[in-house]
């Protein structure tokens, strides 16, 4: 039975986010055909019942089990909207108070507990030498150092659509009746992050991380009223973390706006985010990563179940995605963030580019994940592939499963034919899957703003360091419960840090519009579904 819930989850997924896709390129018009838009005639239809189980949405169950996924799915983004903007005012706050070393120390000396957060100006150094980043060492990234180009944020892009067009409106009222927040109550967002040219020295740098990932094909199959297949393949839309790393001086503190010295201890970086037990796919904090949200309602989902007719479903199982939607990164100190102009890792004519991040890192390995490589719908793997093991490896040798994975997809794939000659798939590869380079880093005597929680070590003095999972005791998994990482801000002023905030609103809204349209569409029968 958990496997089978899973599943439906799964299934449900999968259909909703062919809508997605949809949205993103055609607008509102993509709800004609799914019962969404009144009158109108079916444009096309989702295939995607490779089995009993997406056959099983339709069953009395299954429209059921959909009608309860999508009201969940928008009570989770009511509640997360409004704890959203509790934390705004809350950092606000922590800002205005204007917190120092020497009253830290003063409350530490006191015996008095230490607040559970906090934020400090000041400039931040290292006792060490400077370290060197790593995209200015190696030809291809080189050139497009400065350089910032994001894949687009789906979520995002749905809630500006439910602010803007009409056609949205079944879906934003289902969404007010539910939890009050109504488009209006939205913020418009300066997207000056997606898309964008930042100076870069390169000098007396203290800190460095670099975050590799893999994006991949979405695919499709749609079938209208005639039985015509049409499938559709959208470039670089699925994402996986493959190689994360930094590079830090020795003694890195903080020098607040007084000259009091307060240590600095980072998070982790020694595992992949993915694998981190507390950050729900989240790209790692100083990256300042808008919510994964898909993650966080798998978290909320494992740990409060749903209710299906009156029965309720244990999914405390429900097994971690693989692969996921691409990061939204928003910090001012990544200095490059660019796609490989080729499946196997190129940048600008150098085949290599992976193979030297690795070598600026002792050798370190990349993680070979084939959902990444291949065609398939979420997470599950076609039967066809063999290689189907997660495991860390070298460059040279996750080239070599690249393109032995390119080969079998080609001559494999269901995601073909009409609307594309197999012969033409290999010559696709470079456009439709990539991998993603985004480098941070911070000179020494950079201004800053640090979010972290003090503590008191054994010596006696405060330290910095990353905040608990969640406030107050809360689970993490808890949609309500108030949740910070460390975070290093560019400047003094902690305006990003309140726009992220914004702009995790506008992904939480997206997500509730999808909902309405789940609970509305399953509740419907879900039309254009066979």
């Amino acid at each position: 039975m958990p496997a089978v819930k899973a599943k439906l989850v799964a299934a449900a997924f999968i259909a909703m986010n062919a809508l997605v896709v949809a949205l993103e390129q055609d607008g509102s018009a993509a709800l004609r055909g799914t019962g969404m838009e009144a009158g109108a005639p079916a444009k096309s239809m989702i295939s995607l019942a490779s089995d009993a189980t997406m056959k099983g949405l339709k069953s009395p169950f299954g429209m059921a089990f959909g009608v309860a996924l999508g009201t969940a799915m928008v009570a989770f983004a009511g509640r997360s909207i409004k704890r959203t903007k509790e934390e705004q005012k809350r950092l606000q706050n922590l800002f205005d108070q204007n917190m120092t070393s020497q009253q830290l120390q003063k409350m530490a000396d006191s015996g008095a507990e230490l607040p559970s957060l906090v934020i400090i100006r000041g400039v931040v150094s290292a006792d060490g030498p400077n370290v060197q980043a790593v995209a200015p060492t190696i030809e291809g990234l080189k050139s497009q150092v400065g350089e910032i180009h994001q894949p687009d944020n789906a979520f995002i892009k749905i809630a500006q659509l439910a602010k803007s067009d009409p056609n949205m409106k079944p879906l934003t009222d289902k969404v007010a009746a539910q939890t009050g927040i109504k488009p209006s109550d939205i913020p418009d967002v300066k997207d000056d992050y997606s898309n964008a040219h930042r100076d870069f020295a390169g000098d007396a740098l203290i800190l460095s991380e670099i975050l590799v990932a893999r994006l991949s094909v979405t695919v499709r199959k749609e079938e209208d009223k005639e039985k015509n297949i049409t499938i559709t393949r959208t470039a670089r839309k699925r994402s996986h973390a493959c190689f994360y790393a930094r590079k830090m001086s020795p003694g890195f503190h903080l020098l607040d706006m007084n000259g009091g010295r307060l240590e600095l201890k980072l998070p982790s970086a020694a595992m992949l985010p993915q694998f981190s037990p507390i950050q729900h796919g989240e790209a790692p904090s100083l990256f300042l990563p808008v919510s994964n949200v898909v993650e966080e309602f798998f978290g909320f989902l494992r740990k409060e179940g749903l209710t299906v007719q009156g029965q309720h479903l244990d999914l405390s199982n429900l097994p971690p995605s693989k692969v996921t939607d691409p990061d939204t990164l928003l910090s001012k100190f990544i200095f490059v963030d660019v796609q490989s102009s080729t499946d196997a890792g190129g940048f600008g004519g150098n085949p290599q580019v992976l193979q030297g991040i690795s070598d600026a890192y002792n050798g370190a390995k990349f993680l070979w994940e084939p959902r990444g490589y291949y065609d398939g719908a979420g997470d599950d793997m076609p039967k066809y592939i063999t290689d189907t093991e997660s495991k860390m490896v070298s460059p040279s040798e996750l080239c070599q499963k690249l393109q032995s994975a390119a080969q079998v997809n080609t001559a494999q794939t269901d995601f073909c034919q009409p609307t594309f000659s197999r012969a033409s798939l290999a010559g696709r590869r470079d456009e439709e899957n990539c991998f993603r380079v985004t480098e941070l880093a911070i000179p020494r005597g950079s201004d800053v703003v640090v979010l972290a929680k003090p503590v008191k070590t054994p010596d006696g003095k405060v330290t910095l360091v990353p905040p608990n999972s969640a406030e107050d005791g809360a689970d993490v998994d808890n949609p309500d419960a108030q949740r910070y990482r460390f975070r290093i801000l560019k400047g003094h002023s902690i305006e990003n840090l309140l726009k992220q905030r914004s702009v995790n609103i506008q992904a939480y809204y997206g997500f509730a519009c999808m909902g309405a349209f789940l609970t509305m569409w399953a509740g419907a029968g879900y039309p254009g579904l066979s």
